[in-house]
């Protein structure tokens, strides 16, 4: 009897620690992938795609609409706000990462046409990019939760608070 009970123990306590570990490392992959994210900055062969796939699911499920400002890229974690500088203008866009690709041979970037037609490449097809990836400064965030003013009423207090957080991302495009 007490050796069926020490085996169960055993297994409870190998089994927290399979998961003890598992939650660590999942941790220090995000870390990781977080600090890859903000610190990425390179040059490439930027293409955009068109009307053709409007209305289609991007790869993280939003649908894709050609007027907005965003990107897919192979890596990048989706949500990831890179500014995109069109070396033969200098023209740039901030685009947020939806979408995975391309997959063509070379290419770094697809953009929507939205943000293609912000650097001046839509005739081009392909351009020269300088990439790099877009960090909020810590004073914006600071805002972004400071608490709203006290309201008895809660729809008023939740008002003030959306209010607060748009007035926060005004220099973010709204086509986000």
């Amino acid at each position: 009897m007490k050796l069926r009970q020490n085996k169960k123990i055993l297994y409870q306590i190998k089994l927290l620690l399979c998961f003890t570990i598992l939650a660590s490392l999942i941790s220090c992959a995000a870390h990781h992938k977080s600090k890859q994210a903000a610190q990425y900055s390179t040059t490439g062969i930027a293409s955009w795609y068109g009307p053709g796939f409007a209305g289609e699911k991007t790869a993280n499920g939003e649908r894709y609409k050609p007027s907005g400002l965003t990107a897919a890229h192979k890596t990048l974690p989706f949500g990831t706000c890179v500014k995109v500088t069109n070396l033969a203008n200098n023209e740039s866009v901030i685009v947020r990462i939806n979408d995975r690709g391309p997959y063509v041979r070379g290419r770094l970037i697809d953009l929507s046409q939205g943000a293609a037609k912000k650097i001046s490449m839509l005739h081009h097809g392909t351009t020269k990019v300088k990439i790099e990836t877009i960090i909020p400064s810590e004073n914006k965030i600071a805002k972004t939760v400071t608490p709203a003013p006290k309201s008895k009423n809660k729809k008023n207090q939740l008002a003030l608070q959306t209010k607060k957080l748009e007035n926060t991302s005004k220099d973010l495009p709204e086509e986000f």
